[in-house]
């Protein structure tokens, strides 16, 4: 399993754009897992790597959206007025999950070590470790 987190970052780099793209062909044919987590869902639909990961992704989990954003997510994702809907008002741990042509709602809590792994607040992380935040 290869994970890349802030995957958007790479997308503007076209040298790391076609690396990322590379490893998602390669992972999808030999059947293994890659994960590219992004904040900017966006990105991966305007450069060309972007499309081949998400077209060799037949997985896809997403979360809430800016409304700048959900129409180009809408079309390039084939999102329903009521997806759509939902992703811009959705409260954290809720999405659409599309696997190849179906999409589901579903709500996700983290586990506790999730929580300390991915949380982007450090001083939650203190507060789970028992600390106390400076």
């Amino acid at each position: 399993m290869l994970v890349t987190d802030e995957s958007q970052e790479m997308m503007k780099d076209p040298e790391m754009a076609d690396w990322l793209e590379g490893r998602f062909r390669r992972s999808r044919a030999r059947n293994t897992g890659m994960v590219a987590i992004s904040q900017g869902l966006e990105v991966f639909t305007r450069v060309e790597q972007g499309f081949g990961i998400l077209k060799n992704s037949s997985t896809k989990i997403i979360l809430k959206q800016d409304n700048l954003d959900i129409s180009t997510v809408k079309e390039k994702f084939g999102l329903s007025e009521g997806e759509a809907a939902y992703l811009v008002s959705s409260k954290k741990g809720h999405g659409v999950i599309r696997v190849n042509n179906d999409a589901s709602k579903f709500y996700s809590e983290p586990t506790a070590l999730e929580e300390i792994l991915y949380t982007s607040d450090p001083n939650q992380v203190i507060g789970m470790l028992g600390g106390r935040a400076s």
